[in-house]
């Protein structure tokens, strides 16, 4: 008998009916190089006003996500930013560290998201490098998308496209901070912070 420990969670929700709004948008935050707004400091999305509803609406997701995992924490939206990519020029594998939490609101292309990590079941390096995939060998899980679809993930998981053709998104991060000072985990909320 196999038990399955400690499993990697995502929380996805879809929302079309923001889609051709958001899109409208990325003519506020327009960049000129590169795949992603990130490259030129175009990260402040989530500070235009004309985007607020939809800002709400993520942050709903969000909590939604949280309450799912029994967690009570505050959610700041600390980087948000548009990124395109094409058949040649796909998202490298990366993460989003120091964030707590990121997510992607696809815009545009049905390319999936592809989610990996190092199987904590390998018992050496490249053990299952040979094998038919399944799910207790695999080190990659596709996640497939359409214009509207949200993913909030761990920033600390690893993701990439293969990008079968072009891909439009809005993508931020999120860090978590915890208001109660009883609680010896986490960062405490940012009114405690001063700086020198």
């Amino acid at each position: 008998m196999l038990i399955n420990l400690f499993p990697t969670t995502i929380y996805r929700a879809e929302m079309p009916e923001y889609v051709n709004w958001v899109k409208s948008q990325f003519k506020n935050h327009r960049f000129t190089e590169g795949l992603t707004g990130e490259l030129e400091g175009k990260v402040l999305v989530h500070q235009d006003t004309h985007l607020a509803s939809f800002f709400v609406e993520v942050n709903e997701h969000v909590r939604n996500f949280l309450d799912d995992m029994n967690c009570n924490y505050d959610a700041h939206f600390m980087k948000t930013w548009y990124a395109w990519s094409t058949e040649q020029k796909p998202v490298p594998n990366h993460h989003h560290a120091p964030a707590h939490m990121s997510w992607t609101y696809y815009l545009e292309g049905t390319d999936p998201l592809v989610f990996t990590q190092d199987s904590k079941n390998e018992w050496f390096p490249e053990a299952f490098a040979h094998v038919e995939k399944n799910f207790f060998n695999s080190t990659a899980w596709q996640e497939n998308v359409e214009p509207g679809t949200l993913l909030i993930f761990p920033s600390h998981l690893h993701h990439h496209t293969y990008n079968t053709g072009n891909r439009g998104c809005l993508a931020g991060d999120i860090l978590l901070t915890n208001n109660n000072l009883n609680t010896e985990g986490g960062l405490i909320h940012p009114q405690y912070w001063k700086q020198f």
